[in-house]
């Protein structure tokens, strides 16, 4: 079961990271050609904008949500090294807890937003602007899966054996 689990947390991952990249490219290109169109070819390229935000929007919260996984939030790293590890541990799974409620906040608003949406289109492309809100709620998911996964991971190392025997 956990190495179905560590195969499937892979996938996610690399799916992730790839559609970073995909959406960083986005965003640059359709900013770069934009500018070529207004300077250049004196055109307005509506479409442009519209896609280099819509990449922006999908970029940053599927980047919240890869940073989770790899735990590359906010933290005061000097404040906690000095302290005891059983306050480190109630520190961290304080700040999970606060994660992990962002996570269900996300996933419920998200939902929301995306229902409230679904028949409302935007004026240069004409697609459902219920796909900006998407992301939403997929972080959401992301975010309360991986908050999950670390603090029973953390719980684990701190209180009981992994597998094979080892502490």
């Amino acid at each position: 079961m956990l190495k179905a689990l560590s195969i499937l947390d892979k996938i996610v991952e690399k799916i992730l990271y790839w559609f970073l990249v995909f959406s960083i490219v986005v965003m640059v290109g359709m900013a770069f050609w934009q500018v070529i169109c207004r300077y250049f070819l004196t055109i307005s390229a509506n479409y442009a904008e519209e896609f280099a935000r819509l990449a922006v929007v999908w970029c940053i919260y599927l980047g919240a949500g890869l940073g989770v996984r790899h735990g590359e939030h906010m933290i005061v790293d000097a404040l906690i090294k000095v302290l005891p590890s059983w306050l480190r541990y109630a520190l961290k799974m304080i700040t999970s807890l606060c994660v992990l409620v962002l996570g269900v906040v996300l996933i419920i608003y998200g939902i929301q937003h995306v229902r409230a949406n679904a028949m409302d289109f935007t004026t240069s492309l004409g697609y459902c602007r219920n796909v900006f809100y998407l992301p939403a709620p997929i972080t959401g998911v992301l975010i309360t899966a991986y908050t999950i996964l670390d603090m029973v991971t953390e719980s684990i190392r701190i209180f009981g054996k992994k597998e094979g025997g080892a502490a």
